[in-house]
């Protein structure tokens, strides 16, 4: 073991993220809670820099679809609306700093 201490680091990685469920995402990051909303996301990871630091780190989200609306059993609209994005939606984390680089969304109530 160096003097400094064990050192590790990520290399770059990346991470196909496929129709990520929101709901299911939701009940994940907070099992206490009923989720009002669904959909789903599909994107793409890549993380990389020292494990140990996460405030080193650098990573990169990018969302091309990405589509959100009321769960079936809710009455939150009259006519299902659904929120989709239009582009990808990129958001990079670097210097402890997360910046949304692009979002673009549209809305639409389904029949």
């Amino acid at each position: 073991m160096a003097s400094g201490g064990w050192k590790a680091s990520i290399p770059a990685r990346h991470r196909h993220l496929s129709k990520v469920d929101l709901a299911n995402l939701r009940a994940w990051l907070s099992p206490d809670t009923a989720s009002r909303l669904s959909g789903s996301a599909e994107g793409e990871l890549r993380v990389e820099g020292p494990a140990l630091n996460w405030k080193a780190l650098q990573a990169e989200l990018r969302i091309p679809n990405f589509e959100m609306g009321p769960a079936p059993n809710t009455e939150l609209a009259s006519a299902p609306l659904r929120i989709r994005n239009q582009g990808p939606i990129v958001a990079r984390f670097a210097n402890s700093i997360v910046t949304i680089e692009s979002a673009t969304s549209s809305a639409a109530a389904q029949t």
